[in-house]
């Protein structure tokens, strides 16, 4: 009967144990949903963050399109202009002026291609940077799958093990009633 009281005692403080354990496991799952959900959070804001720089390069490029479109037209028209000998002189002033400006845009434009060539480096930095951590999330989440097979397998046999115990325990509590 002690025997009996004891195995029931057992059985309650592993029966505490496993729900315990249960709970841990998870606790965790949660832990690892909100890290999913945080890091999907954060590939939102970056996809939004690439996709406005994308728009801001866009719009630089057309800028300076307008601005050598412009200057081409603006270049055109003072050539059209010194074709008249009479104005030669003026001119002349006009078209260095034009040089002036055609070297302060190429100097323009010279700066805000490398600004875009440093946006896109930065781009791809900070894409290989969410690569990496996807692939580190991954590999935790494979990790931890992995563990969480291996504590079911545990408790799966200590589970067996502990009722095989039982039954042979209240076998040799019948046998000696028996007797």
């Amino acid at each position: 009967m002690m025997n009996h009281s004891h195995a029931e005692e057992a059985l309650s403080k592993q029966r505490e144990a496993i729900v315990n354990l249960m709970k841990e496991i998870q606790n965790q799952n949660m832990n690892f949903i909100d890290m999913e959900h945080k890091h999907d959070e954060k590939t939102v804001i970056m996809s939004k963050f690439i996709a406005g720089f994308v728009e801001n390069m866009e719009f630089r490029q057309r800028s300076l399109m307008e601005m050598e479109n412009k200057y081409n037209y603006e270049s055109l028209n003072m050539i059209m202009k010194l074709m008249d000998k009479d104005m030669h002189e003026e001119r002349h002033k006009e078209v260095e002026q034009l040089k002036a400006m055609n070297s302060s845009l190429s100097h323009e434009k010279e700066c805000m291609k490398k600004e875009l060539d440093q946006v896109s480096k930065e781009l791809k930095e900070h894409k290989a940077l969410n690569d990496l951590q996807q692939k580190n999330f991954n590999e935790m989440i494979q990790m931890v799958s992995c563990n969480c097979m291996i504590y079911d397998i545990c408790y799966v046999t200590k589970i067996s093990a502990l009722h095989d115990a039982a039954k042979q325990q209240n076998d040799c509590a019948n046998v000696l009633k028996i007797d």
